[in-house]
């Protein structure tokens, strides 16, 4: 029976590019373990290598500034080989924050006074400084601006909660300048000769600072094309897990322990089949990360659902209305229509109250 190895040399070599090249990227000096499998196999096949490297194309990955200082080519039997030998890879993906720290994310801030203890300034330097050591004969270098460490990328869902923190939003605000400075130093290296692509993966809270991204580096006569690698996550799912959390404790779909009241939570269990607006859900997420306001906001919730669930006409009557924040005000309003509720004003200036009814039919 025939074998791989027992087939005539230049066809086995076009077989394994085949399967090399199924890794399309070369992330900083660690070799696929598709690559390093091959290697063990048998001498015959390692034999076959040297070439296969040779004609493999992957993209160039950064995660760090050192990663421009690792040797990018293997010694097999003696030979050196790699993909950057002979040729130069055309695309070279950086990927600013891999290495960012948990903290600088968790704790970013944006008062002023902080001055960015908690950002990573370093980080966005070293970069910079390592401009001049980035290979030459480049057609298009992707700036990978996530913020969030690479680590915390692996699953899609854990992905968006990172990207929802408030903290990452303040995060990528404040190393706007550290971006802009970056990208125009790669375009002066290459002598304007290098076409520069923003990528990663977004939420929608830092629409904002992309575009002021693109604003300044206008400025500079650079003009970043519109990302097609550049992703924003749809996190409404993910957001719908913070009021879903509330509806849960509200309206359990079983007794637990922690249940004080099973009558009470099988009256509210309507509650269950409320479908939540995209600005409730939002705006319920946003709120909740503010310390003690996830118990504040679910007991807006019971309030609210005594109210839908009530057969003899309730109202419930929020006489310090003016004196809640204008966001938890949006948030009652919302949750309200999202339960088909009516939220009527009533009075004037500091005297000024909301009634919430069931709507009339």
């Amino acid at each position: 029976m025939a074998t791989l190895t027992n087939l005539p040399q230049e066809l086995r070599q076009r077989i394994l590019l085949t399967a090399v090249q199924q890794e399309d990227r070369l992330v900083g000096s660690k070799w696929p373990k598709t690559i390093i499998a091959l290697l063990h196999v048998c001498k015959t096949l390692r034999r076959d290598m040297p070439w296969v490297l040779d004609q493999w194309t992957p993209l160039r990955h950064l995660q760090r500034p050192s990663d421009l200082t690792t040797a990018l080519s293997l010694s097999i039997d003696g030979v050196a080989c790699g993909p950057f030998l002979t040729k130069p890879a055309e695309t070279l993906y950086i990927d600013l924050f891999h290495d960012t720290l948990a903290a600088n994310i968790r704790k970013a801030t944006w008062n002023p006074l902080d001055d960015g203890v908690e950002m990573h300034q370093a980080l966005v330097d070293a970069w910079r400084d390592a401009v001049p050591q980035l290979p030459m004969d480049k057609g298009l270098v992707v700036l990978d601006a996530t913020p969030a460490p690479g680590w915390a990328r692996e699953g899609h869902e854990y992905t968006l909660q990172w990207l929802m923190l408030r903290g990452a939003q303040a995060f990528l605000a404040y190393h706007i300048d550290g971006i802009v400075d970056l990208v125009r130093r790669i375009y002066q290296h290459y002598a304007g000769n290098v076409e520069v692509m923003l990528a990663g993966r977004y939420d929608t809270f830092h629409i904002q600072s992309l575009l002021r991204i693109c604003f300044l580096l206008r400025d500079f006569g650079i003009k970043l094309p519109e990302g097609r690698q550049v992703k924003f996550s749809n996190s409404l799912r993910v957001r719908r897990k913070t009021i879903l959390y509330a509806v849960h404790n509200l309206a359990p779909r079983k007794g637990t322990p922690e249940v004080e009241d099973w009558s009470q939570a099988m009256r509210l269990a309507p509650l269950r089949k409320v479908k939540w607006s995209e600005k409730a859900a939002w705006l319920f997420q946003d709120l909740s990360t503010v310390g003690g306001s996830l118990d504040k906001l679910t007991d807006d919730m019971r309030k609210l659902a005594e109210v839908m669930v009530d057969e003899h006409g309730t109202t419930v009557t929020i006489t310090e209305w003016t004196q809640l924040h204008l966001s938890r005000r949006r948030l009652i309003r919302h949750m309200a229509r999202d339960m088909g509720l009516r939220v009527k004003s009533e009075g004037e200036g500091e005297n000024r109250y909301v009634v919430i009814s069931k709507e009339s039919v």
